[in-house]
């Protein structure tokens, strides 16, 4: 059984499981858009962070496809293991054996699909005495039911369901320390203008201005240390 604690870069792995370009796009429950950017913005905080990742797909050779570009511009070379039939990533152990290899006991997991590809190795995690916190905005269905579902099984079985910004924010502590440094640019460069495109055009055009002329200003309160507001 899972029990919440706190995340921090050094007690954590991330587990990103068949994100295929084949299979996200069936995804509706959740925005697609969405979808990739929150996985995108996960990806690069792991990298960033240096967080032990573990990566997975299943029949890429077939319609499934390869891992979205999101994931590979981050772990470019980075291994993946390829699954041919597996329904459970657990069943494999290859994956479990990548897993116990980053000697983290607790896991930050997202999936494609949530109701097949992800519910099934989160609760064989769970089972194995891992904490598991899975990122449902990272992680989608074909039907929002389905997902739902998914999500209620994951987090009766022990599961912390959680999203990508709240986690993103747990990992960093502090956004004027070492570690919310590194993630900065991946907040300014693929989180804020994301959102920023979903507003109303004219709410969306006064920050931009904003943005134009107090930018940099911005950024450079963002950056400064406690020592330099003193």
């Amino acid at each position: 059984m899972s029990t919440q604690q706190t995340l921090s870069v050094e007690n954590v792995a991330l587990i990103l499981i068949d994100h295929q370009v084949g299979i996200i796009d069936w995804v509706q429950s959740i925005d697609n858009r969405l979808l990739k950017q929150n996985t995108k913005v996960m990806a690069k905080t792991a990298k960033a962070l240096g967080i032990p990742t573990v990566l997975t797909t299943s029949l890429e050779q077939g319609s499934n496809g390869k891992l979205i570009k999101g994931i590979t511009e981050s772990f470019a070379g980075h291994p993946c293991l390829q699954r041919q039939g597996i329904v459970n990533a657990w069943d494999d152990p290859r994956f479990v054996a990548a897993v116990q290899k980053t000697g983290r006991r607790i896991l930050i997991m997202a999936g494609v699909t949530t109701d097949v590809c992800l519910v099934f190795p989160v609760l064989s995690a769970l089972a194995a005495g891992f904490t598991v916190y899975v990122l449902g905005d990272a992680s989608g269905s074909i039907t929002k039911m389905s997902d739902d579902f998914a999500l209620e099984r994951m987090a009766r079985a022990g599961a912390v369901i959680t999203s990508t910004q709240t986690t993103v924010a747990e990992l960093t502590h502090n956004w004027n320390g070492p570690n919310g440094q590194k993630v900065v640019g991946v907040l300014l460069k693929d989180f804020l203008p994301f959102h920023l495109m979903r507003l109303p055009i004219l709410r969306r055009l006064r920050m931009i201005v904003d943005f134009i002329f107090n930018g940099k200003r911005y950024e450079a309160e963002f950056r400064k240390t406690p020592a330099d507001r003193a």
